[in-house]
């Protein structure tokens, strides 16, 4: 990074070309296009609440754990 720019400048650094390989569905057009489809997606639908687990069950000390 130069003296004059910021961290703020990231913008300019997406634009220069890379020499890793990106998957055509990580392509800039391709997540533009998709991304304003999964905002209509309703989270509970992919993450039901069921699919949690109880943070004291597992944070619970071993000597008070059901065996």
């Amino acid at each position: 990074m130069s003296p004059y720019q910021s961290d703020g400048d990231d913008d300019e650094e997406d634009d220069q070309p890379t020499k890793k390989f990106i998957p055509s569905w990580g392509s800039k057009s391709r997540v533009a296009m998709v991304l304003p489809l999964q905002q209509q997606i309703n989270p509970l639908k992919l993450f039901p609440l069921e699919s949690f687990f109880n943070m004291d069950e597992v944070l619970l000390p071993r000597r008070l754990q059901a065996h």
